[in-house]
């Protein structure tokens, strides 16, 4: 598997899990209302983060 393939899947593993811990504590923190805010404020955070990743490589 090339570098690039690796590193996308790696990305999209990042992005996955940090949408699914977002939307688990915006659920255990004020229930089913704040899942879809928590889940797009993950999923910025996790890009976020694989765009310092990438500028620092």
């Amino acid at each position: 598997m090339p570098a690039t393939v690796a590193g996308l899947s790696a990305g999209r593993a990042l992005e996955a899990a940090a949408v699914a811990v977002a939307a688990a504590v915006g659920f255990l923190a004020d229930g089913a209302g704040a899942v879809p805010v928590a889940a797009v404020v993950g999923f910025f955070a996790a890009k976020s983060v694989e765009s310092l990743r990438l500028a620092l490589a």
